[in-house]
């Protein structure tokens, strides 16, 4: 799929600069607006790019599949000749697993599946990402070249915080295990548009995701209140992806002058 995004891309940017296009009028829809306002509607793959390295903690780290179904929908404003602003709102879908050293209590469990049974696949399979920023205008005929950067939230995996206590010959074990994934990213990407009409066009998306804080794991165990383990784990590329999108888009208002 990357090999064939990858082509889409080079026709798109080979046609643009080439100029081959039949030709358009000079008061036709088709000539780029110098101001618009555009709504999208897509629906592509992410690439999980995360690196645990030889770490044997990472085990203590939550995971998910490294490639998962997308759909998202993006509002951009093009205000001026050069210059627009996006909006981009997407939902990954995947399953996420829990950290194999570490087993949740009862009660984690119960709330785990009340919540499962209370709120269905949008609790457990639906991770959305929202992101905002500016993009450059290169536009030629029916083809439109928008690369973009942007900041913005993703969900990749949980915040949790649990605690296990059991007793067993008089002796109190705690288990305190607590993640924290990063959630703000950077967004660096192209789109690619190809008007068909003056208000309808199809597109292709690449993006790269960066995660702009570590993430990270921890299990502390205690016996009788005296702490026994303390394992800690980080990572910097959690919710680091390449996300792909074909779609279809739409003008909702235009200025030409």
């Amino acid at each position: 799929m990357k090999r064939n995004l990858c082509i889409a891309l080079l026709l798109g940017i080979c046609a643009l600069s080439s100029g081959q296009d039949t030709p358009v009028r000079k008061n036709s829809p088709l000539i780029p607006a110098r101001k618009q306002l555009q709504l999208e509607f897509t629906t592509g793959a992410t690439f999980d790019l995360i690196h645990r390295g030889s770490d044997p903690n990472a085990a203590y780290f939550g995971s998910k599949k490294p490639n998962t179904p997308q759909v998202g929908f993006k509002i951009t404003h093009l205000f001026s000749d050069k210059i627009g602003w996006y909006i981009h709102t997407q939902f990954n879908f995947y399953k996420q697993k829990d950290p194999e050293n570490y087993q949740p209590g009862i009660v984690d469990e119960f709330w785990k599946e009340f919540m499962k049974w209370a709120f269905g696949p949008i609790h457990y399979y639906t991770h959305p990402s929202f992101k905002a920023g500016f993009l450059y205008r290169i536009e030629k005929q029916r083809w439109r070249l928008h690369p973009h950067i942007g900041f913005g939230y993703a969900a990749y995996l949980p915040n949790v915080d649990r605690k296990k206590t059991t007793t067993s010959q008089g002796h109190s074990k705690t288990s305190h295990y607590k993640q924290r994934v990063n959630t703000m990213i950077m967004d660096l990407g192209l789109s690619v548009n190809y008007y068909l009409t003056g208000n309808t066009y199809l597109l292709v998306n690449a993006s790269y995701q960066q995660p702009l804080q570590k993430s990270y794991a921890r299990l502390t165990t205690t016996v009788n209140e005296a702490e026994t383990e303390n394992i800690y784990y980080t990572v910097s590329t959690a919710g680091r992806n390449i996300n792909t999108q074909v779609g279809i888009g739409f003008s909702l208002w235009r200025k030409d002058q």
